[in-house]
């Protein structure tokens, strides 16, 4: 995954210089949020099976009855 997020953030940063959109915001924050539903896709692709998520939850520091309630 971290490999992903590296290049990601190359052909953003690329993407942007070369057609200098980060001068007109409005664009950007579309294509942000589309960018974090896609990375959110792929966690959730990557952890697959509930119990994963749940133990996943747990190391990032949430109370056990939320990382259950999140994973359902």
């Amino acid at each position: 995954m971290e490999y992903r997020n590296r290049k990601l953030a190359e052909c953003a940063r690329g993407w942007f210089n070369y057609y200098e959109v980060s001068e007109y915001y409005r664009p950007v924050s579309g294509l942000d949020e589309w960018l974090h539903r896609r990375i959110r896709m792929c966690y959730w692709k990557q952890w697959r099976y509930t119990r994963t998520q749940v133990s996943t939850f747990l190391k990032l520091g949430t109370y056990k009855k939320e990382a259950i309630n999140d994973s359902s």
